[in-house]
């Protein structure tokens, strides 16, 4: 290891301060520079859906009287169980994500998430009247939000739930 002092060419004082030196980020004059911290960047804030709104959620009792009833369409990483109830009601719709899919809570709430913005985009086409609980499958929690995003869409194509 070579110390400065060592080398011919540097005054004394400068091959101390460098051996002496505490702090990496040191200026010309020996004292360390002030923190500023990082200028804020203007993005554009983008509003995410982590729920549906309330007259688009499907209940509890309305969850047990007719999840399992309906008629049933298998996509990639969703299945669909379909009722359809009265034509004049909005349609309502409800994401499962069982314990199956993945142990960590973390990774079925990201999947659930994906779903439901999903759904939003979609909403306006559908049908009314329709009551619809998606059931994510095991090979979800490793899709991105364009596939769930187009597995979602087109396993509602071949329900018939757009317009």
């Amino acid at each position: 290891m070579v110390h400065c002092a060592d080398v011919k060419n540097i005054p004394t004082k400068t091959a101390q301060k460098k051996e002496n030196a505490r702090f990496s980020c040191a200026t010309k004059n020996g004292r360390r520079a002030k923190y500023r911290p990082p200028k804020e960047t203007k993005r554009a804030e983008k509003t995410l859906r982590i729920m549906l709104p309330q007259k688009r959620r499907i209940s509890k009792a309305e969850f047990q009287s007719h999840a399992r009833s309906g008629a049933r369409r298998n996509g990639k990483y969703f299945s669909i169980t379909i009722v359809f109830g009265k034509a004049g009601t909005p349609t309502k719709c409800a994401v499962v994500v069982s314990g199956k899919v993945s142990k960590k809570a973390v990774v079925r709430n990201k999947v659930k998430r994906r779903a439901y913005e999903a759904l939003a985009q979609h909403t306006p086409k559908i049908k009314k009247g329709l009551l619809a609980v998606f059931y994510a499958r095991p090979e979800a929690k490793g899709a991105t939000f364009r596939e769930i995003a187009d597995d979602i869409k087109n396993t509602m194509k071949t329900a018939g739930m757009f317009f």
